[in-house]
């Protein structure tokens, strides 16, 4: 979560310089973890380096605001800080 950055009217910025790459049209090198990445990056197919990162904002969100990654299934045993930590 370290890496979404807010500017100055509260619109997030995807700051993974680690990923970073110039986008010169569709994209064929996966990159980012798993399950937060689009569905076509874990498919290895080409993709949208743009809309692949508004998939994983959208992932983040979720993972905020229900405290549960949204690809598993979710369980009373499971704490918000189980998701990171085991």
């Amino acid at each position: 979560m370290e890496n979404i950055l807010l500017d100055e009217n509260f619109n997030p910025k995807i700051a993974d310089f680690g990923y970073a790459t110039y986008n010169t049209g569709k994209l064929i090198d996966p990159a980012g973890i798993p399950g937060y990445a689009a569905p076509e990056i874990c498919e290895n197919k080409l993709y949208d380096g743009y809309k692949a990162d508004i998939f994983s904002l959208g992932v983040i969100l979720y993972n905020l605001y229900t405290g549960n990654r949204p690809f598993i299934e979710p369980s009373k045993k499971r704490s918000f800080l189980s998701i990171y930590y085991g």
